[in-house]
């Protein structure tokens, strides 16, 4: 087996490589990663992986190029496919999204607010239930396994 990595996408190569987890770079239309396998009576499949760290995720949901162009395109490509979101984010206290990151103030590890503290009362930003609920309708609406990593 081999997985077939976007050429976007290169910096899983040496984590790959690391694993022993045979992979070659290839322009992917749609999805990060994709490899062919064995389905339900011995049958040939395809998998596809998109992948989103916690900024592009919120993005692509604003602008519905997850839902409206990149899972569409992985449906018509993929017979069956995957939603891998990348890093640590929970919700504040009063809703909004928390990500565990490197403050470059403090130089410390810890929870910060996603937006910034002007952004937090702007329409177009969107609370962890907005972002939890729309993952939540792409597994159920839209055939897509989600899976969440705490990195690459």
């Amino acid at each position: 087996m081999c997985l077939f990595v976007d050429y976007r996408e290169t910096d899983l190569i040496p984590v790959l490589s690391k694993l022993d987890v045979p992979s070659q770079v290839a322009r992917l239309e749609y999805g990060d990663v994709f490899w062919e396998g064995l389905g339900p009576n011995r049958s040939d499949i395809l998998v596809g992986i998109e992948r989103k760290k916690l900024s592009d995720l919120v993005n692509s949901m604003k602008d519905r190029r997850l839902s409206g162009h990149q899972l569409r395109g992985m449906s018509q490509s993929y017979d069956y496919r995957i939603l891998w979101t990348e890093g640590q984010w929970r919700p504040g206290q009063d809703g909004s999204i928390e990500e565990y990151r490197y403050d470059v103030r403090t130089k410390k590890f810890g929870w910060l607010p996603f937006y910034k503290s002007g952004n937090i009362g702007d329409r177009s930003a969107i609370s962890y239930y907005q972002l939890l609920g729309y993952l939540t309708g792409l597994e159920l609406r839209g055939n897509v396994v989600w899976r969440r990593t705490r990195d690459i």
